[in-house]
C-alpha cells in the first residue's frame, strides 16, 4: 500500500489485515516501486493523495516492468480522473471517503481476476494470448497489458467475430451492469488499440459495433472489410439526394 500514512490508511491496512491479507504501507513512491519488482506482492492499493504531481506518469514507471494489478484511491471522483489512472494503467479506482467493505470486495474481485484464467492459448488474427502465463503477442512483440486490459482481450478474442457488450463485459470482470456513465470498459478497449495498433496487429483489430458492443476481428481482411464499408456507407448518406 503507497500512503502518505493518513490515519485512513492505517484503518485500512488494521481492516485488511483482520481479512487476511498481508498489507505493507510505503510512504515513497519510488521505494515502493522498488519492492514491488523484487518481492511477490499480490497487488498494490496506490493512494493517489501521496503522489500528488505526475502521479500517473508514476503509475506508468510500475507498467514498464510489471503488470500487478494496481487499484488507484482517489480523492476526486470524476470522469477525467478515473480516466487519466485507467490509461495510464490502473485497474480500478475507489474514491473516498472509502468504505472497507467496497475495498476488500474489489481488491478481491481484481485478484480473482488476475489468478482465475483457464489453461490455454487463443491465436486469432495473429494475435497470440497465453491464459496460463498471461502473456499476449502481436506481430512478434510482446504487449505490456494491465490485468484489466487482459480479460477483456481474452473476452473478445474468445468470442472473436462476434460483437461482445459493454454489459457483458462489465458483468465478467466486475460481476455487474454498466452505467450509462461509466466508460472503464470504453477506456480499456481504447488502451487496447494502442497497444495492439503499436505492436503491428492494425488499427481496427478490434471494431466498435454500433449498439452492440466491441468485436475482435477473426483476420485483418474482416477489419479492413468493415473500415471500407463503413466509409462507403458515410460517403453514400453524405452525397444522398437532399430532401426539400
Amino acid at each position: 500500500m503507497v500512503t502518505n500514512g493518513s490515519d485512513s490508511a492505517t484503518l485500512i491496512r488494521d481492516s485488511l489485515s483482520t481479512q487476511g491479507f498481508r498489507v505493507e504501507i510505503g510512504p515513497e513512491f519510488t521505494a515502493a516501486n522498488a519492492r514491488v519488482l523484487q518481492d511477490p506482492f499480490a497487488l498494490v492499493l496506490l493512494d493517489a493523495s501521496s503522489v500528488m504531481q505526475h502521479g500517473a506518469g508514476k503509475l506508468r514507471e510500475i507498467r514498464k516492468h510489471s503488470a500487478i494489478p494496481v487499484i488507484v484511491v482517489i480523492a476526486t471522483n470524476t470522469a477525467d480522473v478515473r480516466s487519466a489512472w485507467l490509461e495510464a494503467g490502473a485497474d480500478d479506482c475507489i474514491a473516498v471517503p472509502v468504505h472497507i467493505r467496497e475495498v476488500v470486495a474489489r481488491i478481491r474481485a481484481v485478484l480473482r481476476r488476475d489468478a482465475k484464467g483457464q489453461l490455454g492459448v487463443v491465436e486469432v488474427n495473429g494475435v497470440r494470448l497465453n491464459v496460463a502465463t498471461r502473456d499476449v503477442e502481436a506481430a512478434g512483440s510482446t504487449l505490456a497489458l494491465t490485468t484489466v486490459e487482459f480479460d477483456v482481450l481474452a473476452v473478445l478474442m474468445r468470442s472473436a467475430g462476434h460483437p461482445v457488450s459493454r454489459d457483458h463485459l462489465m458483468e465478467a470482470l466486475h460481476q455487474r451492469k454498466a452505467t450509462a456513465y461509466d466508460r472503464s470498459i470504453d477506456m480499456h478497449v481504447s488502451n487496447l488499440r494502442k497497444k495492439l495498433a503499436s505492436a503491428g496487429a492494425g488499427p481496427n483489430v478490434i471494431k466498435t459495433v454500433r449498439g452492440a458492443g466491441y468485436q475482435f476481428c477473426p483476420s485483418g481482411e474482416a477489419a479492413e472489410t468493415s473500415s471500407a464499408a463503413a466509409a462507403a456507407g458515410a460517403g453514400a448518406s453524405s452525397t444522398g439526394p437532399l430532401k426539400p
